[in-house]
């Protein structure tokens, strides 16, 4: 691990920022594997439903629209019927994987969707 020094091109406001190389590395052999199973670096992921029938998978969302559309619609209290967004169709893009827990699935979705790129124009 490497330290980025204030005064530096990457240094940060609050000084001195560890940087771990090897994370750096990680999601950057992540991003280029997404590029050829969801057709982009940095897809949003949710938390599925997977045959455990419990909310412990991860998954990129699906973008399947119209015919492509697969999902059901599901009844929802209150609000009548909606997309299945926590299920997993066949015009869902992979991976798609298991975490055995509903916490690690949860806290997966949020260290990827974290590495999504800031809009231009969103404060960061």
């Amino acid at each position: 691990m490497r330290t980025v020094r204030e005064g530096t091109d990457n240094a940060q406001s609050i000084g001195a920022v560890p940087v771990n190389e090897t994370l750096a590395k990680a999601r950057a052999a992540a991003a280029e594997m997404l590029v050829h199973l969801v057709g982009e670096r940095h897809p949003l992921w949710r938390v599925v439903i997977t045959d455990s029938e419990s909310p412990t998978g991860i998954a990129p969302v699906c973008t399947a629209h119209d015919e492509f559309d697969l999902h059901d619609e599901i009844p929802i209290e209150g609000h009548g019927l909606a997309r299945d967004e926590q299920g997993v169709y066949d015009c869902c893009p992979d991976p798609q994987m298991e975490t055995g827990s509903p916490l690690t699935a949860a806290y997966l979705v949020e260290l990827l969707n974290a590495d999504l790129p800031v809009e231009s124009g969103d404060a960061a």
